[in-house]
């Protein structure tokens, strides 16, 4: 299981303050997009099943790392969405949020930057449980216990192989690197992303 350390938070991606460390060149951001790339794709190769326990918010980078992982389960007080002030994140959400909500929904949450209670997550098909907030903890483990308990040995990697979609490969992660790095690097976007950075820092 992968959750936040938080109260209030899953993961939202790159911490404003730090934000310079990512973007400082093109080629800086574009490495730090192949060492998200590459993570994620080892999460494909483990050979059991990753829960996304999301119990807070998941934007921007918490978004691609909760579509990482097999399931995702989220606290009722959750909210995801994209929300990347760029509009195009380059950890995969591009080609990773069309398979699970479908095209329109993932053009709608990566165009408005909106973010969704977990509820209506749920029935956009972006989370697969709903947890009451007051007990996510245990009832996430319990998920996983009883995930675990089945006893199925070798079945959970055989089914994990079986429903990994095709897609996204190399191909189309590097894609979307590409076009990631042409729009945070954009003169508009970058006057944008400063003004995103000044509202989140204290």
């Amino acid at each position: 299981m992968i959750t936040g350390a938080g109260a209030t938070s899953f993961c939202e991606g790159v911490d404003p303050a730090e934000a310079e460390l990512f973007f400082a060149s093109k080629a800086a951001y574009r490495q730090f997009l192949i060492g998200v790339r590459d993570l994620y794709l080892l999460f494909g190769a483990v050979p059991k099943p990753i829960i996304a326990a999301v119990n807070g918010t998941a934007r921007m980078g918490g978004i691609e790392l909760a579509l990482a992982c097999d399931l995702i389960v989220a606290s009722s007080a959750a909210r995801l969405g994209d929300g990347h002030p760029g509009g195009i994140g380059g950890g995969g959400v591009a080609k990773r949020l069309p398979e699970a909500v479908g095209a329109r929904a993932a053009r709608w949450l990566m165009y408005t930057g909106d973010l969704v209670d977990a509820e209506r997550a749920y029935q956009l098909g972006l989370v697969q449980q709903v947890y009451p907030a007051e007990r996510f903890e245990a009832d996430v483990l319990a998920l996983a216990q009883r995930i675990a308990g089945r006893r199925m040995g070798n079945s959970l990697a055989r089914i994990k192989a079986l429903t990994r979609p095709e897609r996204p490969g190399l191909t189309e992660l590097h894609d979307e690197i590409d076009q990631s790095i042409r729009q945070y690097f954009d003169p508009d976007v970058l006057a944008g992303f400063a003004e995103w950075q000044a509202a989140e820092l204290p």
